[in-house]
């Protein structure tokens, strides 16, 4: 592995950024702080005064990554786009979320469920789910949706579409995830009639 040219004054930026880099391709285990210090274009002893070990560091992508998706959510939910556009970019924040944590990343993140990591992921879903509720209810109050339906049906629903978007036949009959994504939000919306139907 070549070094990387640390451009960034900041360690611990550098570090953080080169610790993700690896952390996708190989997971966290596989990757040493030696390989991370080299990425980062740091020495060993640099590393050691930022951070007391790679267990922090990874802790810290992983709050990284939580963070950036949270407030990438709050920005979709709080625009003044009708309910049903921020809903697909709901959908479509999930699905990039999941693509960019590696497998290899996830495995060791979720491997141990006693883990520190496995703990703050599993804190964040919980969160995530009152907070999007929450505002399932308040697009209930507001007459952007169905008053009678289940919040926690809604949720269930965009779950599986979520996973729709990993099924490979699916996928192939669009061009881009955009597309797919469109399509399976205004199928949950519109059903099978024109759009023009439902506002007869």
């Amino acid at each position: 592995m070549s070094s990387t040219t640390n451009t960034s004054s900041d360690p611990r930026t550098a570090i953080l950024s080169a610790a993700k880099d690896l952390f996708w391709k190989h997971g966290i285990r596989r990757v040493t702080v030696e390989e991370i210090s080299k990425e980062a274009g740091i020495s060993k002893m640099t590393f050691y005064r930022t951070f007391s070990n790679k267990q922090e560091v990874a802790a810290a992508v992983l709050t990284d990554v939580l963070d950036s998706s949270m407030q990438r959510y709050r920005a979709a939910m709080d625009s003044d786009a009708p309910f049903e556009e921020r809903i697909r970019e709901v959908v479509l924040l999930k699905h990039d979320n999941a693509q960019d944590m590696s497998d290899e990343f996830l495995k060791d993140v979720l491997g141990d469920p006693n883990s520190e990591l496995a703990i703050m992921a599993h804190s964040f879903q919980e969160e995530h789910t009152k907070i999007f509720l929450a505002d399932l209810r308040k697009a209930q109050r507001n007459g952007w949706i169905r008053k009678e339906i289940k919040p926690a049906f809604i949720l269930f629903m965009l779950e599986r579409m979520n996973a729709h978007m990993f099924d490979v036949a699916f996928r192939g009959m669009y061009k881009n995830s955009h597309d797919a994504i469109m399509e399976l939000t205004n199928f949950m919306f519109y059903g099978l009639f024109p759009m023009d139907a439902h506002k007869k």
